[in-house]
């Protein structure tokens, strides 16, 4: 039997016409759509720094600020073609984010991360010494936009500041 449904064509092979009434009984609680509901998203993009002439493996994290969800991107590392640009594709919302990398080939358990702060923006000395400084700026991602600038390169917070910080993620 071939039959159209909303535009669409169906064939269906049946032993006699005992299963026409089901079959049109089953189709008529299906729900038909063109394609699937996709997340609205956007990306962030800029710049990862680590204290060091190259770029350890790690991998930036952003965390929505009002759902807690946590997303991450794997970079490689300088070492393994990785460059010190990222873009990342997220859904729409508020995050923070930061570049957390492995302290080293021998340490992989132990991370040293990187924040997007003002500090982050504005490296300067006199500007980082206020704990206010490195206070870690909101992430917008608006649909179909990309967020550029975001700079992932603070690491000279203080231990409270790194405990205030950590604690976001």
């Amino acid at each position: 039997m071939k039959f159209t449904h909303n535009g669409k064509i169906f064939i269906i092979v049946t032993f006699g016409n005992n299963y026409i009434q089901t079959f049109d009984q089953i189709l008529s609680t299906f729900k038909f759509i063109d394609k699937l509901n996709e997340v609205d998203q956007g990306t962030v993009s800029g710049k990862l720094c680590y204290p060091s002439d190259f770029l350890p493996k790690g991998e930036i994290i952003a965390k929505d600020i009002v759902t807690g969800k946590l997303f991450s991107q794997d970079y490689p590392g300088s070492g393994n073609g990785g460059t010190e640009n990222f873009t990342f594709k997220l859904p729409i919302g508020t995050y923070h984010l930061k570049y957390q990398a492995h302290a080293s080939l021998n340490e992989p358990d132990k991370f040293i991360s990187m924040y997007y702060t003002a500090c982050a923006t504005n490296n300067e000395n006199n500007f980082c010494q206020s704990d206010a400084n490195h206070t870690i700026i909101n992430s917008v991602i608006k649909k179909n936009e990309e967020s550029k600038g975001t700079a992932l390169c603070d690491p000279g917070y203080s231990q409270s500041q790194e405990e205030l910080m950590s604690n976001s993620f």
